[in-house]
């Protein structure tokens, strides 16, 4: 079970926050027979909100699961269908992969109609989401 970070946690540990738009998303087929399979999903920065995305890493995320929910793995990231719109909250892993921060807590898909954040982000708007990373000092890495 995740331990919801509070706001301040969240942004601080980002590198990256920013609205994204889901470009595509596929299977991929487990490695191994006793591997889990595995969804990837490539990504396109629409407006960054905290950094920038860092040149030469791949806007992918690959996380656990199946695009069917056939099998749901909890507390993973949970993306939106294609051309969706979401805030994705951004840590650049040592292997300079990107991973969101806090698993299901670092994407916060963006209702369609209303652009309100949705998940762990509901009760927030975008207003005060960009209020609060305004409020935060910079964090050295």
């Amino acid at each position: 079970m995740i331990e919801a970070l509070p706001l301040s946690e969240l942004i601080d540990q980002s590198d990256f926050i920013g609205i994204v738009e889901v470009v595509s998303r596929r299977q991929l087929p487990p490695a191994r027979p006793k591997d889990l399979p595995l969804v990837e999903t490539t990504i396109n920065v629409v407006r960054p909100l905290k950094g920038v995305w860092l040149p030469g890493i791949p806007p992918v995320f690959t996380y656990m699961g199946t695009l069917d929910g056939s099998m749901y793995i909890e507390d993973q990231p949970g993306f939106p269908a294609e051309g969706k719109q979401a805030i994705a909250f951004v840590r650049f892993e040592g292997n300079g992969r990107p991973s969101c921060v806090n698993s299901i807590q670092g994407v916060w898909v963006l209702h369609p109609e209303t652009g309100a954040p949705q998940g762990m982000g509901l009760g927030l708007s975008l207003a005060d989401l960009e209020k609060a990373i305004a409020a935060r000092p910079p964090v050295a890495r």
